[in-house]
């Protein structure tokens, strides 16, 4: 009898405390207390109440569960309701977005004798390559998310250096919008005759890296995620290159580049007698080092595979 009335008891309660819950939270959602992306979750979320009442009433034919009938099915349909938003948010994180379009044209000026680029993205698609013909200009352009905030930023030096710097930067909502929840793409083209220092920072993403037929003075790679292609430049670098890498990194050699790297988090792959190990220092070395007419030294570090071509 006692746990009959605790069961009533339980009930009694369950049910205006969701009416009430339902109804403040509809109220805050349209006087806008809630930012966007969370009123966006809320005007989604609706059709888990039907969920909620049915549950409640199906475990309520249990006995053994007639007690707590209501708070399971809250729980269970809470639980029901963070999975589908989950699996929406990883499904639209790697669709491809075209919200919004950001386009950068910049001349370089005859003074400039040296170029640094600093490139730092969050999740895209990305390629960065040579420009046609002898144009001395930086061209970018970014596609993706209208969330996404893309600054173009030119900074001239005393000493001829010109940096440019591409950044994408994400509204802070928490969470974020769904809408714009996505993957990007940018596009760099890189003058050539001019040496440049290249610094790209991404989240995640495809990437691709195809510096031949640039002076390339400096590299450094750091991606958190994602896959990398990477085709060298056949001029030597003015120290060693850093490339790390979350995915898969394969680098593309030219055949007039002589090439030492050290590699770590993944054994490399290449064609049989390509490169000898040296013990000592853990360095590998291309058999046509010595002869090449352009040496490059590389720190490769790699949460995939690792793949010379």
């Amino acid at each position: 009898m006692q746990r009959t009335d605790e069961s009533k008891v339980n009930r009694t309660i369950f049910w205006p405390l969701l009416v009430v819950g339902v109804g403040l939270i509809l109220l805050l959602n349209g006087l806008g207390v809630f930012p966007p992306a969370l009123a966006d979750l809320v005007s989604r979320a609706w059709p888990v109440l039907p969920v909620l009442v049915g549950l409640a009433l199906l475990l309520d034919r249990v006995a053994p569960l007639r007690r707590w009938a209501p708070w399971l099915a809250l729980g269970v349909s809470a639980g029901l309701l963070i999975a589908i938003v989950g699996a929406a948010y990883a499904n639209r994180s790697g669709q491809p977005r075209e919200d919004q379009t950001v386009a950068f044209t910049e001349a370089i000026d005859a003074g400039v004798n040296r170029l640094r680029v600093v490139i730092v993205g969050l999740d895209n698609a990305v390629e960065i390559s040579p420009a046609v013909g002898e144009t001395r200009q930086i061209t970018a352009e970014f596609v993706g998310s209208e969330d996404s905030q893309v600054t173009g930023v030119l900074a001239p030096a005393e000493d001829g250096t010109l940096t440019f710097t591409l950044q994408e930067t994400r509204l802070a909502d928490f969470p974020p919008r769904l809408e714009g929840v996505g993957r990007g793409r940018i596009r760099v083209e890189l003058p050539a005759g001019l040496p440049i220092e290249l610094d790209f920072t991404q989240g995640g993403g495809t990437t691709s890296l195809n510096l031949l037929g640039l002076d390339v003075a400096r590299l450094k790679v750091d991606m958190a995620g994602g896959d990398l292609l990477l085709s060298l430049p056949n001029r030597s670098l003015e120290q060693r290159g850093e490339v790390s890498v979350g995915g898969n990194l394969t680098v593309f050699v030219p055949q007039d580049l002589g090439l030492q790297f050290a590699a770590s988090g993944a054994a490399p792959n290449f064609a049989e007698g390509a490169y000898l190990l040296d013990p000592s220092s853990g360095v590998y070395i291309a058999r046509r080092y010595d002869s090449a007419p352009q040496q490059t030294d590389l720190s490769l570090s790699v949460g995939g595979t690792l793949r010379l071509e």
